[in-house]
């Protein structure tokens, strides 16, 4: 019978006791997932990897304060995104006045607002991916298409257009969805 890996609790318990090999088991495990978010929302390699790393460098900083009682994942999550609203408004700041760059804010804008936008509840449960899964299965179809998309990094405004939809009604799908999955979630 194989092994199980250790728990994100084992990983970080054995790590504050002295470990410092299961803060590189840890890293190592959420690596690829925390890239991938901060890629979808930058679209920049290069940009993604310095954040993906100020991001573990936070995790380290602040590790013995966590609250182990927590999600790990929830938690890691919302430093990435800290760490990314803090880079994109930087961005903000820096732009020019050209047409390209007026573009490239209105971009940023949409993303900062997406990230603001984005339920907590999400990022507090992410662990819980089996009940998601089985309450999004319990929204009606047009839900799901909408919070599947926009989960895997489409704007409201590519799944408005994918779907031949008016934005309202993607937006309106789309927070609809977002307080029925509130009201479904087990307490």
């Amino acid at each position: 019978m194989p092994l199980e890996p250790p728990s994100d609790s084992n990983l970080i318990a054995g790590y504050l006791n002295g470990q410092d090999d299961f803060l590189e088991i840890l890293i190592q495990r959420y690596l690829k997932l925390i890239y991938n978010f901060i890629y979808a929302h930058t679209g920049d390699e290069a940009v993604a990897s310095d954040l993906t790393q100020e991001t573990f460098v936070k995790v380290w900083q602040h590790l013995p304060s966590f609250d182990q009682q927590k999600s790990f994942k929830a938690w890691l999550f919302r430093i990435a995104k800290n760490v990314l609203n803090d880079w994109l408004r930087k961005q903000y700041r820096r732009r020019d006045l050209s047409f390209d760059a007026i573009s490239a804010d209105n971009k940023q804008e949409e993303i900062l607002q997406r990230l603001d936008e984005m339920p907590d509840l999400f990022l507090e449960k992410l662990n819980d991916l089996s009940t998601l899964e089985e309450l999004l299965g319990q929204l009606p179809e047009k839900y799901q298409t909408v919070l599947k998309a926009y989960a895997d990094g489409q704007s409201l405004q590519d799944i408005a257009r994918l779907n031949q939809l008016p934005l309202n009604t993607v937006k309106s799908q789309y927070r609809r969805a977002i307080l029925i999955l509130r009201h479904l979630w087990p307490q």
